[in-house]
Parts: structure tokens; C-alpha cells; sequence
């Protein structure tokens, strides 16, 4: 009978009373209002966690999307600049085709017979204004052999080896060349000054405007005449002078030439 005055005792009791009044007011639907309420207080909490879960998803999205908006940009670049080199290259290409054809065309129409050669590079040397071609003794290549490109004369052999030759272009100042003026029949003699090309030693009587054809004439040497050279450009004597004489407009790109003809006999 001493457990009924104890203190576990009255505890229980206590328990037992309160676990027996909820749940009858459970049965009588007295504590549904308190049984919602405490269902909705974890709520905010869950809402907090659930808050934070679904921001460190978005970072970790963030970053994700910004590492491959890097990679595909650099994607992007590198394709950009391999379009470019291939556009470079096609552009070359047509360049290279548009040459080859102006020099089949004159081939097919021209009354000499023709060595095809490539131009292998432009010689740097002092005091020479020349380059070097594939072509040589073994196809039929000779020293003071006429060199066109697109049937424009821009020079002529002065060394020829088996199977290249180095051509002196109308700018270097040791090319002493007879030229004329196309439709009057007055000639000059051609230099070349690194810079351009004039023809002089024109006679003063002769009537030399600009835009008029220079051609070759052919009154020595190997080189044939009426090829043609170029344009008449400024006038440099005066009426006093006794000869006149006149900057000639190469008509051939004597610079930048890929593909040039050698007239042989």
C-alpha cells in the first residue's frame, strides 16, 4: 500500500488521467483543433530545410550552367577561327584557279611555245630585283628567254640551271630593254628602278599620253615583240628636254606572282 503514496506513483496517475481525457476528447472531436495545429508547427521548419535544399540546388545549377556556357563558347571560337582558315584557304584556292585559268587561256591562243612554271620565290638579294622559277634547261629554258604572266612581259632569264632558272624582273636596273608605244610606232628603251619602270629615250616629236599600251618591240634579243608591258603613267620630261620620257604601269602584280609562262624557241 506505500507505492500508492509515492511520487511514481502520483506521476503515473497523472499520466494515466490525462492520456484518458484525450482520448475522450478525441472521440468527441473536442481536440481536433489542437491535433491541427500541432500537425502545422514542423511546417515552417520544413519549409525552411526545404528552402535551403532547393538554393543549393540552384547554385550548384548556377555553376554547372556556367561551365558549359564557357564550353560551348570556346566551342564557338574555335570553330569561328577554323570557318576562318578554311575561307582563307578556299579563297587561295579560287585565287590560285583564277591565275591558272588567265594562263591557260593565253596558252590556248598564244603563237609561241610556252614553258608553264611556278614561281618558287622572290630573290632578296642587294642590287637585283628577281625571282626564281621551276623551270629550267631540262624543259627547254635558256639565258635571255622572254617570262610573261597572263601574256604580260615582266622580265627575262638571266641564269638558267637544270631544273630552275632566275628571272630579272623590268624593276631590276640592269634590264635595258627596246619598248614601244602601242599604235604610233615610237620606241624607247625601258629601265627598271626597283620602284617602277620608265621608259625613255622617246623622241620629243612623238605624241606619249598617259593610259597608252607599252609593248615590246622586239628589235633585239630573244624576247618577241608587241607583248605587252604596260601603261603609260606621268609624263617626267619637259618640252625643253631633248628626248621625253614617262613612268610605265607594269600590267602584271610583279610582286606577288604564283604562276608565270617562258616563251623558248
Amino acid at each position: 500500500m506505500r507505492f500508492i503514496y509515492t511520487k511514481q506513483f502520483v506521476i503515473f496517475a497523472v499520466l494515466l488521467a490525462v492520456s484518458a481525457l484525450l482520448m475522450f476528447l478525441h472521440s468527441t472531436g473536442d481536440l481536433r483543433a489542437i491535433e491541427s495545429a500541432a500537425a502545422e508547427t514542423p511546417r515552417p521548419f520544413i519549409y525552411v530545410i526545404s528552402g535551403f535544399g532547393k538554393g543549393a540546388e540552384n547554385i550548384f545549377s548556377y555553376f554547372s550552367s556556367v561551365s558549359l556556357l564557357n564550353k560551348t563558347n570556346a566551342d564557338l571560337k574555335n570553330q569561328v577561327i577554323a570557318l576562318r582558315e578554311e575561307n582563307a584557304l578556299l579563297e587561295q584556292y579560287k585565287l590560285e584557279n583564277n591565275v591558272l585559268k588567265q594562263e591557260l587561256d593565253y596558252r590556248s591562243g598564244a603563237p609561241f611555245k610556252l614553258v608553264l612554271a611556278s614561281v618558287v620565290g622572290y630573290d632578296t638579294a642587294a642590287n637585283s630585283d628577281a625571282m626564281v622559277i621551276a623551270a629550267g634547261m631540262g624543259q627547254g629554258v635558256s639565258t635571255g628567254d622572254a617570262v610573261v604572266a597572263q601574256g604580260v612581259l615582266i622580265g627575262e632569264i638571266s641564269e638558267a640551271d637544270a631544273y630552275t632558272s632566275k628571272v630579272l624582273l623590268l624593276t631590276d636596273p640592269s634590264v635595258k630593254l627596246e619598248a614601244g608605244i602601242s599604235g604610233t610606232g615610237d620606241n624607247g628603251i625601258l629601265r627598271g628602278d626597283y620602284s617602277g619602270i620608265t621608259l625613255g629615250m622617246i623622241s620629243q616629236a612623238a605624241q606619249i599620253s598617259k593610259g597608252q599600251e607599252v609593248i615590246s618591240a622586239g628589235l633585239s634579243g630573244k624576247i618577241p615583240s608587241g607583248l605587252l608591258i604596260g601603261t603609260i603613267g606621268d609624263i617626267k620630261s619637259n618640252k625643253s628636254d631633248l628626248l621625253q620620257s614617262a613612268t610605265v604601269l607594269s600590267s602584271a602584280e610583279l610582286s606577288n606572282l604564283s604562276l608565270v609562262d617562258v616563251i623558248i624557241k
